[in-house]
């Protein structure tokens, strides 16, 4: 089973029960083809529900409202092996970083690629990007869209707890997902026209 399969299972079961209140984990399930589907069917001119763009869709009728506002992608893992320059064994090295938008060699960042995935899938499907993602052995977080998440902090107040990466591509807000989770009430945001 992929990694990327078994992390967006997770990530759509704690969505449903945010969304639920705790009740249900099956509101939410894995996009076919984790939105490849409808990217192809874009590039030949078809249209497609926007609730297939993505990695995650609504299972439920409940969870709807949540992907009328939102096209979500989530990543994780991402590393290589590498050698440490402290002792120069062969171990697992972590890929990606956000500091690598200051200081990287590469073209384009490992952060930057999916970023740039996540605002494409959105833009085509008129949503708000969201991506939600895991470094090896770091906790859950979300990145947002620096306008999304003063318009949540209007509706819930400030989250404490985040860094804000303005970068000439792209101005995002990042915090621990179960953070966000604790700080937003699906309730109110799926239920508000947020502007």
């Amino acid at each position: 089973m992929a990694k990327g399969g078994s992390f967006e299972r997770e990530i759509a079961i704690k969505l449903s029960l945010w969304i639920s209140e705790g009740e249900r984990d099956d509101l939410i399930c894995r996009t076919d083809s984790s939105g490849g589907r409808a990217t192809v069917r874009t590039r030949k001119s078809k249209t497609t529900n926007k609730h297939f763009f993505g990695d995650l869709r609504s299972a439920d009728e409940t969870a709807s409202p949540l992907f009328d506002i939102w096209s979500i992608e989530c990543k994780s893992g991402y590393s290589r092996k590498g050698k440490l320059w402290s002792d120069n064994k062969t171990r697992r090295v972590t890929g990606w970083d956000v500091l690598d938008l200051i200081d990287s060699k590469q073209k384009e960042p490992m952060f930057l690629q999916f970023q740039s995935q996540c605002e494409k899938d959105a833009k085509l499907s008129g949503r708000e990007p969201i991506l939600i993602f895991r470094r090896n052995l770091k906790d859950v977080c979300i990145a947002i869209n620096n306008s999304y998440y003063w318009t949540l902090n209007d509706y819930f107040g400030e989250m404490k707890e985040t860094i804000t990466i303005q970068h000439k591509r792209c101005n995002v807000v990042i915090m621990r997902f179960d953070d966000f989770l604790c700080w937003a009430n699906a309730q109110i945001l799926m239920a508000v026209e947020i502007p």
